[in-house]
């Protein structure tokens, strides 16, 4: 069968094949009616789920950078589940990437060496990989000379990373509050947000669509024609529509969290109405992040630091649900009762499920993360964990600059940061997440099969007559 990809089950039957029964090698013993998945090496094994065990942290505290780092991106690479890249900005701005080595209850990693992005000096940056893909494009503001907002598209084999297309997403200048997120609809399409300070910090957006080895881009349009600040976005679930939430610093709106629908056909962009989603404040929230509901369309969360005097910035958390191009939110819900020091993250792990991380400044700062799930606007919190524990000598541990990024199993996850003495710093955890094999069913065993040895299945289409405590015309689910 080489060659051939064995989860594609014409690759096994021949060529106008109509029989509905077919022979397949067990991997681990059958017993007769029971259901089957196809595994890639064209063996079939039982349906079955799998939990894995919760260990937060999962590693040492890793250091990929022993010099002064600021901003950093993380993101785990969607075909190899293993290995994540890091890009961070240290006397210009850098990427590495990762190897996971998985020990069960512990975890460690690899580096590569250091690629060298640009040797400018860099404010802000952010990595995304276009889903399903080995691509990935790295937003960065180059704080240099015309001080261009960049867009750079990489490929990644292994731990090799090669640049393939360059072009400036931004010319007005010294761009911030960068943001990037790929659709969840339309492969290679992304949209963009960012704040240039030199034409007045107005909030921007555009479209960008990866092609092969380049990239095209969208006209860009004005969102805001006032001062803006810390953009984020939400990419909805199975559309080519995004939720763009920022801080709006405007003219009798300073402080206040806006968000709205941003709708994309083609690299063409559309804005909608604004949502407010925090209190009109003078400092109001800071470094606000978006992320969308995997699997559960018009459903998205946004954390921040709430700096209204009466919030204590404390670290916030609200669901929000769009209905035609109307944005609105749930309650707000902290997840910390300290002084937040720097941003905090989130990102969706499965249907429902996100996780949150943020410092503290709690005995020195620590670091933490806290599952929630959402029932449409309804945030129900689970139990914290610490990352890194408070340093009691008072230092900044996690107390910085920080992004979380998960693995394809949505499971391991790793959280980048700048934590002591600055350093770029960075440790791994594993959430307890129950996965199934049944997305790979072909069948039903016509008896049992002994692991290793070859029977028969009948296969989808087919009629099984020695599946026993059915009851007549009941729908059942493969689980």
């Amino acid at each position: 069968h080489e060659g051939f990809d064995m989860s594609n089950l014409s690759d096994l039957l021949p060529a106008g094949a109509g029989g509905k029964q077919v022979d397949f090698v067990a991997s681990g013993n059958l017993s007769n009616g029971q259901t089957v998945a196809l595994k890639t090496n064209g063996q079939v094994e039982a349906v079955t789920s799998n939990t894995s065990s919760q260990y937060v942290p999962w590693s040492n505290l890793l250091t990929y950078r022993n010099q002064t780092t600021q901003k950093n991106s993380t993101v785990y690479n969607p075909l190899d589940p293993s290995r994540f890249i890091t890009v961070f900005s240290s006397s210009g701005a850098q990427l590495i990437v990762g190897t996971v080595t998985d020990s069960g209850s512990s975890a460690s990693v690899s580096y590569s060496s250091i690629v060298n992005i640009t040797g400018n000096a860099v404010n802000d940056i952010i990595a995304r990989f276009q889903p399903g893909t080995n691509k990935f494009l790295v937003m960065y503001q180059d704080d240099s000379g015309s001080k261009y907002g960049v867009l750079k598209l990489y490929t990644i084999s292994g731990t090799t990373v090669s640049l393939q297309s360059t072009q400036n997403f931004d010319t007005g200048g010294n761009s911030g509050g960068l943001s990037i997120e790929p659709s969840t609809n339309t492969a290679g399409l992304f949209l963009l947000g960012y704040c240039p300070y030199n034409t007045g910090t107005y909030g921007r957006t555009r479209a960008v669509q990866v092609s092969g080895s380049s990239f095209t881009m969208g006209t860009e349009v004005v969102f805001e024609s006032s001062r803006s600040a810390n953009t984020a976005i939400a990419a909805l679930s199975g559309a080519d529509s995004f939720v763009m939430a920022f801080k709006n610093l405007g003219s009798g709106a300073a402080g206040t969290g806006e968000a709205f629908l941003i709708t994309v056909s083609g690299t063409t962009v559309s804005p909608n109405s604004f949502t407010q989603f925090s209190t009109n404040t003078a400092n109001g929230p800071a470094e606000i992040f978006a992320a969308g509901n995997v699997d559960t369309p018009n459903s998205f969360c946004i954390t921040y630091r709430d700096d209204a005097a009466q919030a204590g910035s404390y670290q916030t958390v609200q669901a929000g649900s769009v209905s035609g191009t109307t944005v609105s939110f749930g309650t707000t819900v902290t997840v910390s009762s300290w002084y937040a020091n720097n941003q905090g993250v989130i990102q969706s792990y499965g249907a429902n499920k996100f996780l949150v991380a943020y410092d503290g400044q709690a005995n020195g700062y620590g670091l933490y993360v806290r599952p929630i799930t959402v029932s449409g606007t309804t945030i129900t919190q689970g139990s914290q964990a610490t990352l890194v524990a408070p340093n009691s000598g008072g230092g900044q541990y996690g107390a910085g600059y920080m992004s979380l990024g998960f693995s394809s199993n949505n499971a391991e996850f790793a959280v980048s940061f700048r934590g002591d003495s600055n350093y770029g710093n960075l440790r791994l955890g594993e959430l307890s997440v129950t996965s199934y094999n049944n997305t790979s069913f072909i069948g039903i065993t016509d008896a049992a099969i002994s692991s290793g040895a070859s029977g028969s299945v009948t296969i989808k289409g087919g009629i099984s007559s020695n599946v026993t405590g059915l009851t007549a015309n009941s729908t059942y689910y493969v689980q």
